[in-house]
C-alpha cells in the first residue's frame, strides 16, 4: 500500500508555487522576494523565473517564497 500525503491548503499552494518557478512561467512576482537574486530570476511581464544559474540553486531560490503571496 502507498504511503498518502496529506497537505493543508496552504502547504499544497506552497508546494504549486515552488514547481512554478521552476518553469518559464514562473511565479507572480509579489511571490518571490528577489533581493540578492540577481542573475538568477529574471523579470518578466510580472513575474519571475530562474535563469539558467538560478537553476542550479532551484531550492534555495525557492526557500524565499512569500507563503502569503498569491499564485
Amino acid at each position: 500500500m502507498a504511503a498518502e500525503e496529506r497537505h493543508g491548503a496552504e502547504e499544497r499552494r506552497l508546494e504549486g508555487l515552488q514547481l512554478a518557478l521552476r518553469t518559464r512561467a514562473g511565479v507572480p512576482a509579489e511571490a518571490l522576494d528577489a533581493d540578492g537574486l540577481d542573475g538568477l530570476v529574471e523579470h518578466r511581464r510580472g513575474r519571475l523565473s530562474l535563469t539558467v544559474a538560478g537553476r542550479l540553486l532551484a531550492n534555495e531560490v525557492a526557500m524565499r517564497l512569500e507563503p502569503s503571496a498569491r499564485s
